[in-house]
C-alpha cells in the first residue's frame, strides 16, 4: 500500500514524513498545492464578480 492512498499509520510514519520522496516529486507536490489554491482564490473571485454585476444590473 503505498502513502497517497492511506496514511502511514501501519509503519508508525506520520503522513508528511510519508510523503518524502526525491527533490522532483517534493517540488511537483508544492507546484500542485500553488496551483490549486491559486485556482481556489481565481474561483471565489469569478464567483463574487458574477453575482456583484448581477446585482448591479437589477438595481439599474
Amino acid at each position: 500500500m503505498t502513502c497517497a492512498s492511506k496514511p502511514c499509520s501501519w509503519t508508525g510514519e506520520t503522513p508528511q514524513a510519508c510523503r518524502g520522496g526525491s527533490r522532483a516529486a517534493r517540488g511537483k507536490r508544492s507546484l500542485a498545492r500553488k496551483s490549486l489554491a491559486l485556482f481556489r482564490v481565481h474561483s471565489k473571485m469569478f464567483i463574487f464578480r458574477h453575482r456583484f454585476l448581477s446585482f448591479v444590473s437589477i438595481i439599474i
